[in-house]
């Protein structure tokens, strides 16, 4: 009796466990189109952050408002991005995207760019790029962080 008690009780662990790993894939899931469904639309850089660090030390930082210069991140349907530059936005480039998570890879012909991407709430998103390089015992890391805002 106590063998058949202890390989229900198993059985029961292996179906509850699996049933939990299903969720949490709905729910990454589910979160991935919320979050597309939050990109699309047109967004205005309002700010640009660049930071350059040595073995992890804050050597330099700068910092670009978007006052007068249009640079907008258009998202549309079918994965699709123009990113419009200038003072008029009247220079233009396309790119398609793809969002998995808080990741948001960028493609231009065979050139992929990888964007770290945060909302803080449903009008404003932070996109950040990384670059690190190693040359011998130093690490350097540039980060570029853009602040948007949904129009």
């Amino acid at each position: 009796m106590h063998k058949h008690n202890t390989y229900l009780m198993k059985k029961i662990l292996i179906i509850c466990l699996v049933t939990l790993a299903g969720l949490a894939g709905c729910k990454k899931e589910n979160q991935d189109k919320k979050n597309n469904r939050n990109l699309l639309g047109t967004w205005q850089v309002q700010k640009q952050v660049r930071i350059e660090y040595e073995n992890n030390v804050e050597k330099d930082r700068d910092e670009r408002i978007y006052d007068d210069e249009v640079l907008q991140f258009i998202f549309q349907g079918e994965n699709k991005l123009s990113i419009k530059n200038g003072t008029d936005g009247d220079n233009t480039e396309e790119y398609t995207y793809t969002l998995s998570g808080d990741t948001l890879e960028l493609r231009e012909g065979d050139s992929i760019t990888t964007l770290l991407l945060r909302f803080n709430g449903n009008k404003q998103m932070i996109l950040s790029l990384e670059d690190i390089d190693v040359d011998g015992d130093i690490t350097y890391k540039n980060v570029t962080e853009f602040t948007l805002d949904k129009k």
